[in-house]
């Protein structure tokens, strides 16, 4: 697995400092699951350490798929995408309905 710090240009903790956020907001929804920091890693390197909307190489972000307002949702890793600072903003703004 490739380093993440050497093509996104940002320290390994805050790739997993992703994980600590995303399970921290499950926990206040009461949402089941979760995933590990080497799942989280796991899947950027998968997508190359690209954004899973844009493809760009920019910090990533841990968003939920089905966001967890809903009952169905879930803090697996597969519910899981990480995104751009950009892609995460309009796909949180589309969630919303704005």
């Amino acid at each position: 697995m490739r380093s993440p710090s050497r093509h996104t240009k940002e320290p390994r903790n805050a790739l997993r400092d992703q994980v600590r956020i995303a399970t921290k907001r499950a926990r206040r929804f009461h949402r089941p699951g979760s995933f590990t920091e080497e799942d989280w890693l796991g899947l950027c390197a998968y997508l190359d350490w690209r954004c899973g909307d844009c493809k760009r190489r920019a910090k990533l972000y841990a968003v939920h798929m089905t966001p967890l307002r809903f009952r169905s949702a879930r803090n697996d890793i597969w519910n899981i995408i990480p995104l751009c600072h950009a892609c995460r903003d309009s796909y949180q703004a589309w969630q919303e309905g704005r």
